[in-house]
């Protein structure tokens, strides 16, 4: 087509830091533990099902811990998320005060 660069003419676009928004940056650190919260319940959601397979087979070995560690990390994903929550939220009803 014309008009459009060939492959080895494309340069990525230079991004100063002076462009940068910074209430963009802020806003992505106030949607963080919503990122924690869905992450934490989809390794939940894996692990645990894996998990439960895992356990209807006789004996216990290192795939049952290494299932079972996955679902702790999970749980600590969501609670450390919504205590990001908490904590954002009271940062933003300060800030209305």
């Amino acid at each position: 087509m014309p008009g459009r660069p060939l492959k080895s003419d494309w340069k990525p676009p230079r991004i100063s830091v002076r462009s940068i928004n910074l209430e963009t940056v802020r806003e992505s650190h106030r949607m963080k533990h919503h990122l924690m919260i869905a992450l934490g319940l989809l390794m939940a959601a894996v692990f645990s099902y894996r998990l439960a397979n895992a356990l209807l087979v006789p004996g216990f070995g290192g795939s049952e811990l290494y299932l079972f560690g996955g679902v702790v990390i999970a749980a600590l994903l969501i609670f450390f998320g919504l205590k990001e929550r908490r904590h954002v939220r009271e940062q933003a009803q300060d800030q209305e005060r």
